[in-house]
């Protein structure tokens, strides 16, 4: 079945690359816009793009409830303190061009919102575009723009590995996730205040069961590499042994 999902999104994705590519084929071809320069343009809008993928996420993360902890574009990341002071490091994460975390607010099982915070880097990049796509008929380079956009929302909206759409899909088929996303979350602000594994409360560290209703995503693989962690950070290797 994995095999089969792995096909019609790799088949999507060629489709809509081939639409939006001859698009601007067209757009070339006709001398509406110069190679060079659309180039330069593509290079520009996907960068731009990917910039306002993560301020979506962060605008409608501040919509739900979340504060701003990190804002990383390639390898430049900046972080915000308790006192409001930014500051910039290098940071590289393998499989990952951005990325925009957060602090969660407090856990609630039944209103823990998180959706908007998935979501807002595909909407903003939708909008954007589409609003680029308005604009192009007046300055045809806007419409490079706009492809890159509906590309990356293409990519990131359609659920896959563990991109957005695919965790908005696993939290809503399968709610007890929510917890493990707070989880990561909340983990990740305490790492930035100096905390160790044997800080985190022992319900950080409850292991859900096959009758939780849950199936094995990158959520529940989460929580098991957290207690092996924990128990690395304990130099309890026999318990990280049977962990793993």
């Amino acid at each position: 079945m994995k095999k089969y999902i792995k096909l019609i999104y790799a088949l999507l994705y060629f489709f809509a690359c081939g639409i939006l590519g001859a698009f601007l084929m067209v757009l070339i071809i006709t001398k509406k816009i110069n190679p060079f320069i659309f180039v330069i343009v593509l290079v520009l809008s996907y960068v731009l793009q990917l910039i306002i993928h993560e301020a979506g996420h962060a605008f409608l993360g501040r919509m739900s409830g979340y504060w701003l902890l990190s804002f990383r574009i390639f390898s430049f990341m900046w972080v915000w303190n308790e006192r409001g002071k930014v500051s910039l490091k290098r940071e590289k994460v393998a499989g990952t061009l951005g990325q925009c975390l957060m602090i969660p607010p407090d856990y609630s099982e039944n209103n823990f919102p998180c959706k908007r915070y998935l979501l807002g880097g595909v909407l903003a990049n939708l909008i954007v575009s589409l609003l680029g796509l308005i604009l192009s008929f007046l300055v045809p380079y806007i419409a490079i723009f706009s492809t890159v956009g509906f590309l990356c929302a293409l990519l990131n909206g359609i659920p896959y590995g563990f991109n957005d759409g695919m965790n908005v899909k696993l939290l809503s088929k399968y709610p007890k996730n929510r917890y493990f996303l707070f989880l990561q979350l909340a983990i990740n602000y305490q790492f930035t205040q100096g905390k160790n594994y044997s800080d985190f409360p022992a319900s950080y560290f409850k292991v859900f069961s096959d009758n939780d209703g849950l199936i094995r995503s990158h959520f529940t693989d989460y929580q098991i590499i957290l207690n092996a962690a924990k128990a690395l950070e304990m130099l309890d290797f026999e318990h990280e042994t049977v962990i793993l």
